[in-house]
């Protein structure tokens, strides 16, 4: 019990935090104009968000946790009450085995029925509470989830506006260096061919699905460039003219496209 109210107490901090940071980044989203800094800020605060599918399999996991509990309850409630009549029950357990011995144990069984329906009434107390305070924690977390997604769909929706980086200018130019200066080191190129055979020696199956890929895609180049020239024929037409050949032409410039290394000649038609 003590720890589901932690887990409750750790929840409204976090579910105070996040109207906190949803009062602050409202208040920035209003000023307008937002710069870099500002836009850094609620970038953080979106960073620092509670993982919604996290909280999701928790509510989840509780849910589950509320219906074991419950079913435990009604079978100790069934018990209680199949032990309700301390006497009975005794005569009940002395005819199970034979009646040897009735009258001597009756008193005792009769004391121990008593003993076992007052714990269970006492388990089922406990399993009571703990559907309560599952139930506390879940509502809570539920409150939790609402806020976060509203937050995190206010920042989204702006944030998406915002500058993700500097303007163009001389740091720009020395990244441009950088990278140039990578390219002309042969041992970065030898790096990069041993981590590629690492990670193909660790995915062969992959690996070679890639290759039959490319291989499938740069045998119907000639195929499929002439696909390409049929559609342009038929695009204007009013006979052979249609919506789909937008969507296959894309699809096809996509696959010639994809299959490495390119090839800029066109194939007579």
């Amino acid at each position: 019990m003590g720890g589901q109210q932690g887990e409750q107490v750790a929840i409204g901090a976090e579910t105070g935090r996040i109207r906190e940071n949803a009062a602050a980044a409202q208040q920035i989203l209003e000023i307008g104009t937002v710069g870099e800094e500002l836009g850094e800020f609620l970038r953080e605060i979106r960073a620092q968000l509670p993982v919604l599918a996290a909280m999701r399999s928790r509510i989840h996991d509780r849910e589950e946790a509320i219906v074991d509990a419950r079913l435990q309850r009604l079978n100790i409630e069934k018990t209680r009450r199949a032990l309700s009549d301390p006497g009975k029950a005794a005569d009940r357990i002395i005819d199970a085995r034979g009646g040897a011995n009735g009258k001597a144990l009756h008193d005792t069984l009769s004391q121990l029925v008593v003993a076992r329906s007052d714990a269970l009434g006492r388990l089922g107390e406990a399993y009571t509470r703990r559907i309560d305070q599952l139930a506390k924690t879940n509502a809570s977390e539920r409150e939790l989830l609402s806020q976060t997604e509203q937050l995190d769909s206010l920042l989204n929706d702006r944030l998406l506006w915002l500058p993700s980086s500097a303007p163009l200018g001389w740091v720009w130019i020395d990244q441009i260096e950088t990278g140039a200066a990578w390219l002309s080191r042969i041992g970065e190129w030898g790096e990069a061919a041993r981590q590629l055979n690492l990670h193909s020696a660790a995915r062969p199956f992959l690996t070679l699905g890639v290759l039959l890929a490319v291989g499938v895609l740069w045998g119907m180049r000639h195929r499929m460039r002439r696909q390409l020239a049929a559609i342009a024929d038929a695009t204007g037409r009013p006979t052979t003219d249609g919506y789909l050949l937008t969507p296959k032409a894309l699809a096809i410039t996509a696959m010639i496209a994809v299959h490495w290394p390119p090839s800029n000649r066109i194939s007579p038609i």
